[in-house]
């Protein structure tokens, strides 16, 4: 969390899958780093719960992850995933410079 901080997000962390959905649906997020192993609500299915509401479902999510199958990556993206960033091929401060620029240009778009 650290890394993202530094690069300048306001971070906000949940412990599992249900407090991470309480939370997106309670206050406005601007785009989500989610895990695929978490309790109570996997990562597959807080993405299903998001993209089913439709105040979150176009909500930009990138997922960091040990998981890296052909098939997790497929099932992901078939959510719209914006990017699937496989732990430790990919180092933090890498996924952070990622998440800036494409923040950037989603803030370009809007503009």
């Amino acid at each position: 969390m650290r890394h993202l901080r530094r690069a300048g997000f306001d971070v906000v962390h949940a412990s599992h899958g249900e407090e991470g959905l309480d939370l997106l649906s309670r206050e406005p997020f601007d785009l989500v780093v989610m895990e695929l192993v978490l309790p109570r609500l996997d990562g597959y299915q807080l993405l299903e719960a998001l993209r089913a509401k439709e105040a979150l479902s176009e909500l930009p999510v990138y997922v960091l992850t040990r998981l890296g199958t052909r098939e997790d990556v497929d099932r992901c993206r078939a959510q719209g995933v914006q990017d699937y960033f496989i732990k430790p091929h990919h180092s933090l401060d890498a996924i952070a410079a990622r998440l800036v620029q494409a923040w950037q240009q989603t803030i370009h778009q809007l503009a």
